[in-house]
């Protein structure tokens, strides 16, 4: 059993042409580790985690594809431009530990597995024009829009050092990659300029160095 913090950078990659990458996020995670060992060199390990990651994405903006932010039928439509996603789930970890025989003061691992998430919140900042005015929307909510599930692969090494009887320090790297769409296939509340709904199609993904103790 155990505690760790994680600094990362998230991004989120499309998969269709009408959006584009235009930046990542520094985030920071944490959570509770557990470990079932089976042998001395295999473990299950799992545990409970709070996941913060997002990424800037950019939306055509031409006069035959513009996209338009139009939450209700009584605002006035915001052409979007570029929209930062900034995601929190509530994460739980499945994953595969295999270890090395104690060298020194040092068990070196590997890690595999998958991650499954549930949507606590969506938040955005979205650049765009107003009335022809640019404008900066700040924390506008975004839930409807962002898929409640998210699973993704999750692939580590790192190590644990031992510091005194049972309690280790433990400093790792992961790879986090989305398998889920991150969006709602068709947009709620994001529409073309001929009407229809905007089509969504991308994943998110982190990388994150993981500093914690196990006891």
């Amino acid at each position: 059993f155990g505690l760790k913090v994680s600094p990362a950078m998230s991004w989120i990659k499309p998969d269709i042409k009408t959006i584009s990458y235009e930046g990542s996020r520094i985030n920071i995670n944490g959570g509770l580790i557990t470990d079932f060992n089976f042998t001395n060199n295999y473990a299950f390990s799992t545990g409970f985690e709070i996941i913060s990651f997002g990424g800037k994405l950019g939306y055509p903006n031409s006069t035959a594809d513009s996209v338009y932010y139009i939450p209700s039928e009584d605002t006035i439509p915001f052409l979007l431009l570029n929209r930062t996603y900034r995601l929190r789930y509530v994460n739980l970890p499945l994953t595969l530990k295999l270890k090395t025989n104690q060298i020194g003061s040092m068990v070196y691992y590997g890690q595999f597995g998958f991650d499954m998430g549930l949507r606590w919140r969506a938040l955005a900042d979205d650049e765009g024009y107003q009335k022809r005015i640019t404008t900066t929307n700040k924390d506008v909510t975004v839930q409807e829009d962002v898929s409640f599930f998210r699973l993704s692969l999750n692939v580590g090494l790192g190590v644990e050092y031992n510091l005194a009887g049972n309690t280790s320090l433990l400093i790792g790297a992961n790879y986090n990659n989305g398998f889920t769409n991150a969006f709602r296939k068709e947009s709620k509340v994001l529409a073309n300029k001929n009407g229809s709904r905007l089509k969504q199609n991308a994943f998110a993904n982190y990388v994150a160095l993981s500093v914690g103790v196990l006891f």
